[in-house]
């Protein structure tokens, strides 16, 4: 069985990696090949009630909002209107192991690389950074995705800003390995904000989350390729001005966001789009590089295994570009060079 398992993600990986612009790949389209390939039945079903309830709306929908809330409710639609209990929902981030590829690609470039720290294994998990709901919902003034969505549908113009964050919120670049039990601890307290939970996981709060799988803070932002989250000086940037104090330590975490998340909901969207679609491409180019110059992406690792911050996504391509490494691996960092 891991076997095949294991030919499945290298199959996947391949004609993920031949895709154009593969960083741009929304990973929502996964979800019926999930479902196809565990479950083909159930996923019959799904369909079924499905387009009896939404049929204007799909999976594969142009819409990028219509395609995020057909994600997040199609297998919910399913048990609510029969009533069956299905198995593990599909996730993007892969938290709960169900999408193959992005658990393919956590393995190829942390799990199983020769990172001197033996607990990224067992004790980090998948997860979203930028996540798109609670910023949807301040928009829309809802307190849940279905009321937004329903929102959505009487006024989509006033949604404008948050069509492209909608489809990059299911791409390469939003996805990343956290200390096991910090997910639901975003979820609670931060509202998943990204620069809000790294600035929590900085100030190594009692539960000492990175402390626990044996990283400190700039270890962790050179081993997941967080550049763009940090400045020159490894501090936090905020993705939007209400969050600077917080950063800053001159204010506490608040406790709502509704009223600044829709002032500020442009300026969110934009600047998680540019960080998901940057990082998106460095991981694209270091996967290129483990996959087929392991060697190559070895002295990789080594170099960005330091506990000093090495500066912008640019400075650290600088950085690789200085390497021994095959002509192969020169080629993908130039032309990631040009790319960014």
């Amino acid at each position: 069985m891991k076997v095949i398992l294991k030919k499945r993600q290298q199959d996947m990986l391949t004609e993920f990696l031949a895709r154009e612009s593969p960083e741009k790949y929304d990973f929502k389209f996964l979800l019926p090949e999930y479902w196809e390939c565990y479950q083909p039945e159930i996923y019959r079903n799904m369909l079924r009630c499905w387009e009896q309830t939404w049929p204007d709306c799909s999976l594969t929908d142009a819409d990028a909002i219509r395609r995020w809330y057909a994600y997040k409710a199609f297998e919910l639609n399913y048990i609510n209107q029969t009533g069956q209990r299905v198995g593990r929902l599909f996730d993007c981030d892969s938290s709960n192991e169900t999408n193959d590829l992005m658990d393919c690609i956590y393995d190829i470039l942390w799990r199983n690389a020769p990172w001197p720290v033996p607990e990224l294994r067992q004790h980090m998990g998948g997860d979203t950074m930028h996540s798109f709901a609670y910023t949807f919902n301040a928009v829309a003034e809802r307190a849940s995705y279905p009321l937004s969505f329903e929102a959505y549908r009487t006024n989509p113009s006033s949604f404008q800003a948050l069509r492209a964050y909608a489809a990059m919120s299911g791409c390469l670049g939003n996805f990343v390995l956290v200390p096991n039990g910090f997910n639901p601890v975003r979820g609670r307290t931060l509202w998943d904000d990204w620069d809000l939970s790294l600035e929590t996981l900085r100030r190594h709060d009692e539960n000492c989350w990175l402390q626990a799988v044996g990283l400190t803070f700039t270890q962790y932002i050179n081993l997941s390729f967080l550049w763009e989250d940090v400045d020159e000086e490894g501090c936090v940037r905020p993705l939007v001005p209400s969050h600077a104090k917080v950063l800053q330590g001159t204010a506490e975490f608040p406790r709502t966001f509704a009223r600044q998340r829709r002032e500020e909901a442009g300026l969110f969207a934009s600047n998680a789009c540019g960080r998901i679609r940057r990082r998106g491409k460095f991981m694209v180019a270091m996967l290129q590089i483990a996959q087929n110059k392991k060697e190559d992406y070895a002295k990789i690792l080594t170099l960005l295994w330091r506990n000093t911050y090495l500066g912008s996504l640019e400075k650290v391509v600088k950085l690789l570009q200085c390497l021994p490494l095959s002509a192969y691996a020169h080629t993908i960092l130039n032309q990631l060079e040009q790319e960014l």
